[in-house]
């Protein structure tokens, strides 16, 4: 069985969250606290914080653009 490792927040990682979440996102706040996106994403949605849709699809579009989607067509086959 997996251990559950608990992450702490400090007040200036949740404040830099209420400030920065909705604009730029669970990598960017990840990259700039120094904690895993998944921690950072868990953390957002217990203060009721959600990324503006703008920006989601900002970041959606830039992923495509940036080729790093997670789904690569490769893994597809050609039928």
């Amino acid at each position: 069985m997996k251990k559950d490792k608990i992450t702490t927040f400090t007040k200036e990682d949740i404040n830099f969250l209420i400030g920065n979440y909705a604009n730029n996102g669970v990598v960017f706040c990840s990259e700039h606290i120094g904690k895993s996106k998944s921690s950072i994403f868990h953390k957002a949605r217990s203060l009721g914080l959600r990324v503006n849709r703008e920006v989601a699809i900002r970041l959606r579009t830039k992923c495509r653009a940036d080729n790093k989607c997670k789904v690569k067509k490769d893994q597809f086959i050609n039928i």
